[in-house]
């Protein structure tokens, strides 16, 4: 994209997909500020992240990532933008289709199929696992009256137990993210 990049990546870490964007943003900052004879930031925001914990939202995903080019009228066809993973995608397998042209449908299909690659690692940080960890994180901590505390604890009872960034657990807490870190604040967490 002109003035964004989408990258679609696997990592049973968390902290290390940080380390990453922040080494990778860091030097291409450079090398562009370098090239350009430029000063100043490059990128005007930190980088954003959201894990994926099913097969239809990961096929979204690289629909999403693949079809965005057409969408934002750079090219006519995903296959043309020379920026995308889209043509390594088709030469995988034939059994691979045209994944910018998926329906809700297909992508029902596929997740039934066994004959189409469509792989989903299913780690230890599979959305029914944290719900599990969420449901013992209740039963825990479901008696501590303060409720600052409470969140306190479950906060870091699910981010050492499941390594799931602050916004999962903020929506698994069914408050903002702005709203859980002030009562981590208040209860000495951040």
């Amino acid at each position: 994209m002109d003035n964004h990049a989408h990258i679609l990546a696997f990592c049973p870490e968390i902290d290390r997909i940080s380390k990453m964007m922040s080494q990778s943003n860091t030097s291409f900052g450079l090398y562009f500020t370098n090239k350009r004879q430029k000063v100043g930031h490059v990128f005007r925001e930190r980088f954003r992240s959201e894990s994926i914990f099913t097969k239809s939202h990961l096929i979204n995903c690289i629909k999403y990532i693949h079809n965005n080019p057409v969408k934002a009228k750079i090219c006519t066809n995903a296959s043309k933008y020379c920026y995308s993973s889209y043509n390594s995608f088709s030469k995988i397998d034939k059994k691979i289709i045209d994944i910018c042209d998926l329906t809700d449908d297909n992508i029902n299909e596929i997740i039934k199929s066994e004959k189409v690659v469509t792989r989903f690692i299913d780690d230890e940080y599979s959305k029914r696992d944290v719900n599990y960890a969420f449901e013992e994180c209740q039963k825990l901590f479901g008696n501590i009256m303060e409720k600052d505390i409470k969140i306190a604890k479950q906060y870091s009872f699910l981010k050492e137990n499941c390594k799931i960034t602050d916004k999962e657990i903020a929506k698994l807490l069914k408050m903002s993210r702005s709203t859980m870190n002030l009562k981590l604040k208040k209860a000495g967490i951040k």
